[in-house]
């Protein structure tokens, strides 16, 4: 699990700390690990020192090769890693617990070309494109069919900058998702 800072993660592990006591069919004891340090390095590290006793591990990564080494690595001893919220191109990962991050971001493109009043500025805020999901979402946003109106504006976390990557459109409305 992510960073134990943020409510949202601390949601999801209580989610998951229910469920896995309210199966009957299954004796699960699950554990769940925060990760302060969202790294690769450092993810990889604690996959794998996990994988010396876990039965199974689900994960939020951001995508990336030493992750997907260690992914590979821990089927072969048979450790199965389910990627969990965003997921990661590790070819060996088990499967995938989360949305379609494709349909998520035309719903909100398609949302916005809905209810705007008239033509503006959209900005779509993202941490980090090493996450799939907010790199589909984003991707899949920008390319919502027939519309020019998109100004994307990345945002970096660890230099905390705005950078400018598409061109703007008209004046007017302005709406910021993710």
């Amino acid at each position: 699990m992510q960073q134990s800072h943020r409510p949202l993660c601390q949601i999801w592990a209580e989610a998951l700390l229910g469920a896995s006591a309210r199966r009957t069919d299954a004796v699960i004891e699950p554990d769940v690990l925060f990760e302060e340090d969202p790294s690769p390095e450092a993810v990889a590290a604690n996959l794998l020192k996990t994988g010396e006793s876990a039965d199974a591990i689900s994960v939020i990564s951001a995508d990336h090769p030493l992750v997907g080494q260690v992914i590979d690595e821990l089927r072969v001893k048979g450790v199965p890693v389910i990627a969990y919220v965003s997921d990661v191109s590790a070819a060996s990962r088990t499967g995938f617990v989360g949305t379609d991050d494709w349909k998520a971001g035309r719903t909100a493109a398609w949302f916005i070309s809905q209810t705007s009043r008239r033509p503006g500025k959209v900005f779509a805020l993202i941490g980090s494109n090493r996450y799939q999901f907010q790199d589909i979402s984003d991707a899949s946003f920008r390319s919502y069919p027939g519309k020019n109106w998109l100004q994307r504006i990345a945002l970096s976390a660890r230099r905390a900058e705005l950078v400018r990557v598409a061109k703007p459109s008209e004046r007017g409305s302005s709406w910021a998702m993710w």
